[in-house]
């Protein structure tokens, strides 16, 4: 990120306004998911509609943060909300698989990424820089916490990765 550069685009407030309320609109399905894989743990039909919905409100998302150039945002929502559909998806597959609650908190960690980054793009007198690289310096720590968490005990390969391939995502994780 080159946060020393002014920044070329305006955010409109609408849309950012906006984007807020679409990711609250995804909380609130997820967050409603949980509840339902928890007081009904033994499902026994596949039931990928919500992981649907939820994947089209995640491609909104991505879209919009695309569409402002939000880059930081834009790369990380992608990662993490992949990781959240891995894990609806299971879900929806084996009503067992569990993990929901870590789903929630990765949508969490996006939640406060993008509060954050928001707040400091409207005004930079509310964070000073420094205090902001510190903050996105925390944030890329915790995110790679969470890849470390998601490929070791949550991700279960299908077998299609190679020597290469594996070497290249452990080799990542150490990064």
């Amino acid at each position: 990120m080159n946060i020393n550069k002014s920044i070329p685009i305006v955010y409109d407030p609408e849309i950012l306004n906006k984007i807020k309320e679409m990711i609250n609109e995804g909380f609130d399905k997820l967050n409603t998911f949980v509840k339902t894989k928890i007081n009904e743990k033994n499902i026994k039909t596949k039931n990928f509609e919500f992981y649907y919905e939820l994947d089209q409100k995640f491609d909104a998302i991505a879209f919009k943060l695309k569409e402002l150039k939000l880059c930081d945002e834009f790369n990380y929502f992608l990662s993490i909300s992949d990781y959240i559909l891995y894990i609806v998806h299971q879900n929806s597959i084996d009503s067992t698989f569990g993990y929901c609650n870590f789903a929630l908190e990765l949508f969490d960690f996006f939640t406060e990424l993008f509060k954050t980054n928001t707040e400091f793009y409207n005004s930079s007198e509310k964070i000073p820089l420094n205090e902001f690289k510190t903050i996105q310096k925390k944030f890329k720590e915790r995110y790679w916490d969470y890849r470390y968490i998601f490929y070791n005990d949550i991700y279960q390969p299908s077998g299609s990765f190679t020597d290469e391939e594996m070497y290249e995502i452990h080799k990542s994780l150490r990064d």
